[in-house]
């Protein structure tokens, strides 16, 4: 509750696994508020779900709301491959990287989602964060000797940094002063 919070709350940053929400996993599947089933359409709700939250957000006065796309899904955990990789003298993009062309048929269609979601929205604004752990190739996990992810799909405080490096423009817009203070 934002009132609880003290009413002063003026961004958000919603970042978050969105490929499993929308991928066709069962076990993550949404479905309507008090039901127990997984909606038909999962990524019709998705994309109207998201909308309502960023409505509901400006509703409360959040001035500024940046919306993080996906990130590639790794299939190992990312620092025991690297480690397994570097012990063994394997190449550690084509042991613990992934095919861009396999990142993007999971993450395309939630990039779209997205796009649609956050689109007309006064104050709200989306990057595509792909670009910033691919290539035309290949996706890595890690940049020089510096591993990203914790795990395979948790970014470490250096994949963040990557993002906000990358994208320094949109998160100086997002913490700017209140335009009414």
């Amino acid at each position: 509750d934002l009132q609880a919070a003290g009413g002063d709350i003026r961004f958000a940053l919603l970042h978050s696994q969105w490929s499993s929400y929308v991928a066709g996993n069962p076990t993550v599947g949404i479905g309507e508020l008090g039901s127990s089933e997984h909606a038909a359409d999962q990524k019709a709700l998705f994309e109207s779900s998201l909308r309502s939250t960023l409505d509901s957000l400006k509703k409360k006065g959040i001035e500024r709301i940046l919306v993080i796309g996906p990130m590639p899904l790794f299939p190992n955990l990312v620092p025991n491959c690297l480690a397994l990789a570097d012990r063994v003298g394997r190449d550690r993009t084509k042991s613990c990287g992934l095919p861009r062309a396999d990142a993007d048929k999971i993450s395309d269609p939630v990039r779209a989602l997205l796009r649609s979601a956050s689109a007309g929205i006064d104050g709200v604004r989306y990057i595509d964060v792909i670009d910033d752990f691919c290539d035309a190739q290949w996706c890595r996990p890690f940049a020089d000797d510096t591993i990203l992810y914790i795990d395979n799909f948790h970014l470490a405080d250096s994949g963040m940094e990557k993002i906000i490096d990358s994208h320094r423009a949109d998160f100086d817009w997002l913490f700017a002063a209140p335009s009414n203070p």
